[in-house]
């Protein structure tokens, strides 16, 4: 229930990384529990909460997810997400590194789909908490979809503030090595999917479909400008035999 929140490159909740430090060395884990289920046909929650032990220059923290989900309509559902890591650390550690005390972080997320699942949309807004950060700390995401048998579309947008941080998860991308300064700068970004492929069957021959696809994604700075682009054109065949032919092409392009 908690790992569907996000997308790939960010995921607020991931749970392979309590147990692991920032180095990702192991850490004890004193106890934990973890409770799912139904309130109503149209309602499901999940609570869990872990505690991790003290080790070499660790400190013991507590880790909480809280997540709902209700179903809307016929094919649709709203998210909520609560999560907090909390950190027993002395006034010491604190000063030498404040952000490490605690990380919150609260989303919603509606996803609508059509009785025939032809067409789908989505939105959400995801918050993250650290001592004295109150910009730049969101995560925003909308697009939607058609599925058809033949033609197929997608498009996702989405912004990432240079402040969202995931103690309980990942975000790709957004820690990025400066040659100059022989340092690590987080930086945050915005982009635009897109994916469209088609669908062809032919009625003889010893092809059964023809696949034709794209995939694009541009990324922006937080100030709009122009940072990369990926792109992809895709063509398979699929033969009566089960054999498949396929052609990848990528093209990637640098600020």
């Amino acid at each position: 229930m908690y790992s569907q929140y996000g997308i790939d490159p960010i995921r607020p909740f991931y749970s392979r990384t309590i147990g692991l430090d920032k180095n990702g060395n192991r850490i004890p884990i004193l106890f934990g529990t973890r409770l799912t289920g139904n309130v109503s046909k149209s309602t499901r929650i999940g609570i869990l909460n872990m505690q991790t032990g003290r080790k070499g220059e660790y400190s013991p923290e507590n880790f909480t997810a809280v997540t709902v989900n209700q179903k809307v309509f016929k094919r649709s559902v709203i998210r909520g997400l609560f999560l907090n890591r909390q950190a027993s650390l002395t006034d010491a550690q604190k000063l030498a590194d404040p952000l490490s005390e605690y990380g919150r972080n609260a989303g919603t997320e509606f996803t609508y789909t059509n009785e025939k699942g032809s067409w789908s949309g989505w939105g959400s807004y995801h918050q993250s908490f650290k001592p004295g950060i109150t910009d730049k700390d969101k995560y925003i995401e909308t697009g939607g979809s058609y599925n058809g048998r033949h033609l197929n579309v997608t498009v996702d947008i989405l912004s990432l503030g240079t402040n969202y941080y995931t103690d309980m998860g990942y975000v790709q991308r957004i820690e990025n090595y400066d040659a100059v300064r022989d340092a690590t700068i987080r930086l945050g970004f915005k982009d635009i999917y897109t994916n469209a492929s088609y669908r062809i069957f032919p009625k003889k021959g010893a092809i059964n479909t023809h696949y034709i696809g794209t995939e694009n994604t541009v990324y922006f700075n937080p100030d709009n400008s122009f940072n990369e682009r990926n792109s992809s054109l895709t063509y398979n065949a699929q033969f009566s035999s089960t054999a498949v032919f396929l052609h990848h092409s990528i093209i990637t392009g640098l600020i």
